[in-house]
């Protein structure tokens, strides 16, 4: 034992004697942390984009529901900045090419801020 936390399936089932009297139980634990791992790498694929790694539609849709709840549970407000960006290209590992927009800056700080957006959520 490491002292690790790690993820079980526990199942549990009782044993009675032949006059149907409780007699114990018997417990089975399976660790699942793997496919807990595999999960996760799921989630993951199925909101960011597999070429990028930016977000996709799936995961503006689902923040812009949580931000929606948020905003009804605290009875505040929030914006929405909807960017439509024809002609965005991201190739290389590092190397950004907007097509015909002359405003390369902005759009990469966008760029960083959207595949940075777990790390500074959390």
């Amino acid at each position: 034992m490491d002292g690790r936390i790690i993820d079980v399936l526990a199942s549990y089932a009782p044993i009675y004697d032949l006059e149907g009297e409780w007699e114990g139980g018997v417990a089975v634990y399976k660790d699942i942390t793997e496919r807990k791992i595999y999960e996760k790498q799921l989630k993951q694929l199925a909101l960011k984009d597999f070429l990028t790694g930016l977000p996709n539609r799936a995961f503006f849709y689902q923040k812009l529901n949580e931000e929606i709840a948020a905003a009804q549970e605290t009875q505040k407000s929030f914006a929405l900045l909807s960017l439509d960006l024809d002609k965005f290209k991201i190739s290389g590992a590092w190397h950004l090419r907007i097509e015909g927009v002359g405003h390369q800056m902005f759009f990469w700080n966008i760029f960083i801020y959207l595949t940075n957006y777990d790390k500074n959520k959390r």
